[in-house]
């Protein structure tokens, strides 16, 4: 499709300048603010490409470059793994969703499995792209210089004997130990610049490059959007039909599967409702331990409210309604369910919030006590969707509310309140995990540095060697990696592990009169 552009050499160019940036801002160092520019980087030569190329954008989908920003953002301010990763991935996936939405239908005409299709081909897009364009690149070089044009052929050869050279002196330097030292001679030759370090540079950046352009082409390449079908015609007085699959299950296959299942939950939670809402009281009648008690009825009721609401879903788009009563039974049959799935949810709540007192706070608790509330908020947006025959209200729904999901996450901070937790609970309790928390980031590191005095003599020890070691690192991320990775957490953890030290150092240096 490079062809269609007014200037494909000023998109390769483009990119070409985005994957030196990515080398400087992230080859050989740590994540940090580098990802927020990069990302804006990335968006400020879309729009200009876009204005010069004269390809407007769909301005209803913009709004995804903007969420893109904020999480990439968010990647400067946590350092916790999970939600490093998550925050990572959701980025990734916003820019994507943009470069299939940005000179396309917008992203709320789309269904959720049109989105996702979309989204899938750009990104196939994406990874091929690239090739014609670079070969268009090469060959309006080769058109305005005959010296290139005759050297083209062998400049064609030595890319493709490259990877097979490399390949061969390997294996040939690993059969062969004085062979293997005059590669090694060759390597380490006196050369004005370090050859492997450059190497790796120019693999890295034409890496990067070649990513961009294909993000770049795959955003450019459409024409306006034409009217989308969302719904067929309809026929006489019955009732607007969805572009989706012929609807295969009868009504009433499907209402005596909800009304099974209900009575199945309903009994359950009526002959166990004392049980699982007792709490402590319960242990002393059943002989189980806080472990048993809680980890083995948490995931259970987790998992059946998982499967429930597969189950839903799946009714609800292959069940027959063809009458006002029977769509009204429907939903009644599915708020049933979803209102004792939902006490289930109450119920597996107690019991991690119970294990979580007995044994102390970690990530996996964290992290399933607040997607467990975000599992109920989806419940309730899917009875809105169901009785507002709107699917799409909840798709993206979902989606909207797992992005607000993740951002409230990172506003928590996890590391920071497992650490808060876990001391108030040592000050009541005297019992402490140390070594658990001495694995936390650096998110967590004010909590533990303040804390640090007042823990006993083996708790202290572990914690302040663990700070240390920490310390360390966070030094030689600022002096190997410089401003690019400026992170948040890093910043607040390393000034008060430094403010620590000087501190004991000047306490040290006090001589006793």
């Amino acid at each position: 499709m490079h062809h269609t552009f007014q200037s494909p050499n000023r998109l390769l160019l483009t990119a070409l300048l985005l994957g030196v940036c990515a080398d400087l801002l992230f080859f050989g160092r740590s994540i940090g603010i580098s990802a927020a520019l990069f990302v804006v980087l990335g968006l400020m030569a879309l729009a200009w490409l876009s204005h010069v190329e004269e390809r407007p954008p769909n301005r209803a989908s913009v709004w995804l470059g903007a969420a893109a920003s904020g999480f990439a953002l968010l990647l400067a301010l946590r350092e916790t793994s999970l939600l490093s990763m998550l925050n990572a991935c959701t980025t990734a996936g916003l820019l994507l969703m943009l470069a299939a939405t940005f000179r396309g239908h917008p992203l709320g005409t789309l269904s959720w499995a049109q989105a996702m299709v979309h989204s899938l081909i750009v990104l196939v897009e994406a990874a091929f792209y690239p090739a014609p364009l670079l070969m268009h690149g090469a060959r309006s070089v080769a058109e305005h210089s005959g010296h290139v044009r005759r050297l083209a052929p062998v400049g064609r050869g030595l890319l493709l004997a490259a990877p097979t050279l490399m390949i061969f002196t390997g294996l040939l330097a690993a059969a062969d130990s004085v062979f293997a030292g005059y590669v090694s001679a060759v390597l380490t030759l006196h050369l004005p610049f370090d050859l492997p370090a450059t190497l790796n540079h120019v693999l890295f950046t034409g890496l990067a490059g070649w990513l961009c352009a294909g993000g770049l082409l795959a955003a450019l390449r459409n024409g306006p959007p034409g009217p989308v079908r969302t719904e067929l015609p309809a026929e006489g007085d019955t009732q607007r039909l969805r572009p989706v699959a012929r609807r295969l299950l009868g009504f009433a296959e499907a209402l005596t599967v909800l009304v099974s299942v209900a009575c199945l939950f309903g009994a359950f939670m009526l002959v166990q409702a004392a049980y699982l809402f007792g709490g402590r009281d319960t242990l002393a009648q059943t002989g189980m331990t806080y472990s048993t008690y809680a980890r083995r009825g948490f995931f259970e009721l987790l998992a059946v409210a998982c499967l429930a609401l597969t189950m839903l879903l799946t009714l609800a788009a292959l069940t027959r309604r063809d009458s006002r009563g029977q769509r009204y039974a429907f939903n009644i049959a599915c708020a049933t369910i979803v209102a004792l799935v939902i006490g289930m949810l109450v119920s597996a709540f107690q019991r991690m919030l119970l294990y979580q007192a007995a044994y102390g706070y970690t990530h996996l608790r964290i992290y399933t006590l607040s997607f467990m509330i975000w599992l109920a908020l989806v419940l309730l947006l899917f009875l809105v969707a169901l009785f507002r025959a709107a699917p799409r209200l909840f798709s993206w729904g979902t989606f909207a509310t797992a992005l607000l999901y993740l951002v409230a996450l990172n506003g928590v901070n996890p590391d920071a309140l497992i650490a808060r937790g876990n001391l108030a609970r040592y000050h009541q309790s005297g019992t402490l995990d140390a070594r658990y928390l001495a694995t936390l980031s650096s998110d967590a590191t004010p909590e533990l540095v303040a804390a640090l005095p007042a823990l006993n003599g083996d708790a202290q020890t572990i914690i302040a060697s663990a700070l240390d070691a920490q310390r360390q690192r966070l030094e030689r991320i600022e002096t190997t990696s410089g401003w690019p990775a400026w992170h948040f957490g890093r910043m607040r953890a390393l000034h008060a592990l430094q403010a620590v030290e000087q501190r004991s150092f000047t306490c040290c240096s006090v001589t006793p009169p």
